[in-house]
């Protein structure tokens, strides 16, 4: 969104990553119920989840993504 205006955003590698997955997080809870789908499991193989399984935010992973963003 950001480049449309012109600005160029760079970002370390793993922040960049956690990003994405903050991303395929907020999805999987807003649009499916916190259950994860095939298409999420074949585009973030990192997160390891497996398609019909609950997504779980725990406070660690809370902190992550907080500091990311």
């Amino acid at each position: 969104m950001l480049s449309a205006l012109g600005i160029e955003v760079k970002l370390p590698d793993s922040v960049a990553t956690t990003v994405s997955e903050i991303n395929y997080v907020r999805n999987i809870l807003l649009h499916r119920g916190g259950i994860v789908d095939s298409r999420v499991a074949a585009e973030a193989p990192e997160l390891g989840l497996q398609p019909g399984s609950k997504i779980a935010v725990t406070s660690k992973t809370y902190e992550r993504y907080y500091d990311a963003v």
